[in-house]
């Protein structure tokens, strides 16, 4: 079964918030995720901001990379 995929907006918004103080788990448990996902999105997204993800031309392996 496929996973559920969450908008970019959505990932953003999660990754915000826990830098704004909140627990992953409550982010977790609001977004409907798992703490794993919850990491590697941070993994995957850590610095980018909603523009640069929808500046990058569908991979962000090439900002991430740098």
């Amino acid at each position: 079964m496929p996973g559920k995929r969450h908008s970019e907006e959505q990932i953003v918004y999660a990754l915000r918030q826990v830098e704004g103080g909140k627990k992953v788990s409550e982010v977790c448990r609001e977004t409907g995720v798992s703490q794993q996902a919850f990491y590697s999105w941070r993994r995957r997204y850590a610095g980018l901001g909603l523009q640069e993800l929808r500046g990058s031309s569908g991979s962000c392996a090439k900002k991430t990379a740098n």
